[in-house]
């Protein structure tokens, strides 16, 4: 099972590659305008029907559509892809934006965002998995409450448990039972000014040697 995807591999298989707003921009394209509706055709194939000028509701609306997309970008951290859309967004404010103009600048955002996309990786978790990193001192309430010095290993603990970073699993799982261990020591006089599994285990050794 892959475990790593990217955000790319994440949005293909929903048809969102391009973004919800980007599609919305194309769809507004093809209704609004006065132009036939294969948009894809007319800029590809049509010269005169590029140098047209966006009327001033289109203007408006998709000035709407690239602001919720610059949020998005935003929330996703896709830089490049935001600068395409700012200027995408100081073109329709212009009266004289043309359509050939935001379909280049289209065109190019639609790569950025692909590539982009591809660079932002996501780990996948099981039900399971997401309980133990969500909640991970779920269960724990009444250890914590005696020994609140291991919240974090506890924490930690859970968290890479989630992730398979068993190593780190286990190595927090000792340092929540040296804890423990520490009180220990302190009931048992241990005189280590380093108390933990070696004094501890020491004094108790030599306990029961004692006895």
């Amino acid at each position: 099972m892959q475990r790593l995807l990217s955000l790319w591999e994440i949005m293909k298989p929903f048809n969102a590659a391009l973004s919800v707003e980007l599609i919305a921009f194309l769809e507004v394209l093809n209704s609004k305008s006065s132009l036939p509706k294969n948009i894809f055709a007319i800029f590809k194939s049509t010269p005169g029907h590029k140098r047209e000028r966006l009327g001033e509701k289109m203007r408006t609306g998709f000035g709407e559509i690239l602001l919720a997309g610059e949020r998005h970008c935003i929330e996703l951290g896709l830089t490049t892809s935001l600068f395409t859309l700012r200027r995408m967004q100081e073109a329709v404010s212009r009266r004289t934006c043309e359509f050939r103009e935001l379909y280049l600048l289209a065109d190019e955002l639609r790569g950025r965002m692909a590539d982009e996309m591809k660079g932002k990786y996501l780990f996948s978790l099981d039900l399971d998995e997401a309980e133990h990193y969500n909640n991970p001192t779920g269960g724990w309430s009444e250890v914590l409450e005696r020994f609140p010095m291991a919240t974090t290993d506890v924490e930690e603990m859970n968290k890479c448990f989630a992730l398979s970073r068993y190593a780190g699993a286990v190595f927090h799982s000792v340092q929540t039972i040296e804890c423990g261990l520490i009180e220990l020591g302190g009931f048992i006089k241990v005189n280590d000014p380093k108390s933990g599994w070696t004094a501890v285990s020491g004094k108790t050794g030599d306990i029961g040697y004692q006895n």
